[in-house]
């Protein structure tokens, strides 16, 4: 007898991983285990390549669904990239593969990744990655910790709050 399966509920956000890995578990156990009941008439060689190309497509659809959830996060409060934001990430769970989102007047500001040293010292003692349009997205790539300033031409913004350091999961 083949099993039927019914989603009786509609999943809530956090159950949706669970739910999707379930979905998997079974999917996959029914794909290699198969039917209880097959035809005598189907060919092993169908039987064969049905196996693989179902699994190069599951996991296909596994990794694509893992890429989605990757997050947006707007830097700062309503006003966006601004003064006395420094604490703004410490309780946020940043990902590797999330992006950060820097909004802010270009005419007025500008984001300055540097080390932790130039960070404590408002400062920008080397060549750094200097985003300047206004609304920056800064995907992560790696975990650990990330400082970013307001160096416009002087250390008075930074000096004023408008820095942050981001740990990254």
């Amino acid at each position: 007898m083949r099993p039927v399966y019914m989603i009786r509920r509609r999943p809530s956000p956090n159950t949706s991983n669970q739910l999707r890995n379930r979905l998997l578990f079974h999917f996959v156990v029914l794909v290699i285990c198969g039917n209880e009941n097959k035809s005598r008439e189907t060919p092993l060689m169908a039987r064969g390549t049905m196996v693989p190309t179902l699994l190069v497509l599951l996991l296909a659809i596994f990794c694509a669904t893992t890429v989605v959830h990757s997050k947006e996060w707007i830097v700062g409060r309503q006003n966006g990239w601004f003064f006395s934001i420094s604490n703004w990430g410490d309780d946020k769970p940043i990902k590797v593969g999330d992006v950060l989102v820097f909004k802010y007047k270009a005419i007025a500001h500008n984001v300055v990744q540097v080390s932790e040293e130039d960070y404590n010292a408002c400062t920008v003692s080397r060549p750094s990655p200097t985003y300047r349009s206004g609304n920056d997205h800064i995907k992560v790539t790696s975990s650990g910790r990330f400082f970013f300033i307001c160096y416009v031409k002087t250390p008075l913004h930074c000096e004023n709050g408008m820095k942050i350091a981001i740990t990254v999961q």
